[in-house]
């Protein structure tokens, strides 16, 4: 069963993270009735539309990178990325930044020895617990922790490069298997923007809109799914 894993891999995790989309979701549109959320987004819009679709997203993947190869989760970026620039450009904007950081973090830990892999391991047990599991099924694991981010992208990016895995196949699962994450949550800020925008009374909703919100919570639900299956098989002694 999924319990027999280390906690920062349990069916718990998907639970946490699908409640975290829904609640991003409910909780701006409760906040666009009270605060200048409406001001807000259309003054990031506008700035994000002056400098121009490329130096915008290069900008938002340059803030993901960074976050993540200091271990800070860039599930916030992900979702201010997707409400600042739609949910194509800011996909697009995690995904590069999400890659870079895959391949830096990789790196920067196979270059650390073994002495400071042990070091590294030490302070932090998640990216020690996550490192075993990736070193005994390699890149098929990589794929199944990319598709939902149970473990934050940092942790995993870092455990993955104190392994043996090699590095090709390392990146080409994480850059292929994170595309439904990536979508998923800049089309979750996206949508939280345009419900805060429709509660303020500045946009209302349209059609696409509300399909967009169906979207965000169906595919959490099905990717959620999957990765728990694949986590119990794991637990079961299974091949992902």
């Amino acid at each position: 069963m999924a319990e027999h894993l280390h906690p920062p891999l349990r069916a718990g995790s998907l639970r946490r993270q699908v409640a975290l989309l829904v609640g991003v979701v409910l909780l701006l549109g409760l906040a666009g009735r009270t605060l200048p959320l409406a001001a807000l987004l259309d003054g990031l819009r506008e700035q994000a539309l002056a400098q121009g679709p490329g130096p915008a997203v290069l900008l938002f993947a340059l803030a993901y990178a960074l976050g993540e190869l200091v271990l800070i989760p860039g599930s916030t970026v992900s979702l201010l990325a997707g409400a600042v620039l739609g949910p194509w450009l800011g996909s697009l904007a995690v995904w590069l930044g999400a890659s870079s950081s895959a391949a830096l973090a990789f790196l920067l830990a196979r270059a650390l020895g073994e002495q400071g892999v042990a070091r590294f391991a030490a302070r932090h047990p998640r990216v020690a617990a996550v490192r075993a599991r990736l070193g005994r099924r390699g890149w098929r694991w990589v794929v199944v922790l990319r598709l939902f981010p149970v473990v934050p992208y940092a942790v995993q990016n870092y455990a993955a490069g104190l392994t043996s895995l090699p590095f090709g196949p390392y990146l080409l699962a994480s850059v292929v298997g994170m595309v439904p994450a990536v979508v998923l949550y800049a089309w979750a800020g996206f949508t939280g923007a345009e419900v805060a925008l429709a509660s303020a009374g500045a946009d209302p909703l349209r059609p696409a809109e509300w399909l967009g919100l169906a979207a965000v919570g169906l595919l959490a639900l099905v990717l959620g799914g999957l990765v728990r299956r694949r986590l119990r098989q794991a637990a079961g002694g299974a091949e992902p």
